[in-house]
C-alpha cells in the first residue's frame, strides 16, 4: 500500500497540489530560460565560476555574465559581472583570489580580470586582433 502511494506521488502532476492549470510549452518559453555553462571549480574547491546567458528578445542576442556560487549546501551566489556584452570562458587565479575571463566590453574580445570580492573588471590585453582564451 506504502509503495502505491508513492507511486501516486510521483505520478500526479505537481498541478494536481497547486491547483494550476498546464498548457503546452511554446517557443517563447524556451528564451525565458536562462542558460548555464562552463562552470569551473575553484583551487580550493570552495567555489564555482560560471557562465549564465540570458535572452534578450528585443535586442535579438543573448547576453551572458559570470556568477558565483558556493560549493557549500546552501552557500551563496552571487553575480560576478553584470553588463551588456558578453562576459565568458571564466579561469580561475591560481590563488583562487580572482577569475580571468573573455569580454567584448570595450567592443573587440579581450582578457579582463576581476577579484571574487567584488570591484570593477581590469582589462589585461589591448591586443588588436583579439584575444581569446580558447574553448
Amino acid at each position: 500500500m506504502k509503495r502505491l502511494a508513492l507511486l501516486v506521488l510521483l505520478v500526479l502532476p505537481l498541478s494536481a497540489w497547486t491547483g494550476e492549470k498546464t498548457r503546452p510549452m511554446k517557443v517563447d518559453d524556451l528564451f525565458r530560460f536562462k542558460r548555464v555553462a562552463d562552470p569551473q571549480i575553484s583551487p580550493d574547491g570552495k567555489w564555482v565560476v560560471y557562465v549564465q546567458g540570458k535572452v534578450n528578445l528585443e535586442a535579438n542576442k543573448t547576453v551572458a555574465s559570470l556568477w558565483l556560487a558556493s560549493t557549500d549546501k546552501g552557500g551563496a551566489v552571487k553575480q560576478l559581472t553584470n553588463n551588456s556584452k558578453s562576459d565568458r570562458h571564466p579561469r580561475w587565479s591560481p590563488d583562487g583570489k580572482s577569475v580571468l575571463f573573455e569580454s567584448s566590453r570595450d567592443g573587440s574580445s579581450q582578457l579582463w580580470i576581476i577579484d571574487i570580492n567584488g570591484g570593477e573588471a581590469r582589462q589585461l590585453t589591448h591586443i588588436s586582433s583579439e584575444a581569446s582564451l580558447g574553448t
